[in-house]
């Protein structure tokens, strides 16, 4: 998990970099999860890593699915 806006990841993005940024730097997600809560709505695109079976990139995005908010490595499955 990326915790301050100066950590990046390996190819450069980092918290508060725009969707359209991470869009053209990873190209398309290989899943977009959306959820709505009571607070709005969230957006989360991931990237399954080709190495690993069970191995994603995460960027979660703000409520107006403009900025990133969190970046997170998982190793769980997906259901």
């Amino acid at each position: 998990l990326l915790n301050r806006s100066s950590d990046l990841t390996r190819r450069g993005i980092a918290m508060g970099d725009t969707k359209y940024l991470l869009l053209f730097v990873y190209g398309m997600p290989t899943r977009i999860v959306e959820s709505t809560t009571k607070a709005g709505t969230s957006t989360v695109y991931e990237y399954k890593n080709p190495a690993a079976s069970n191995s994603y990139l995460q960027f979660a995005l703000d409520d107006k699915n403009q900025y990133i908010k969190s970046v997170m490595l998982s190793d769980r499955p997906v259901k």
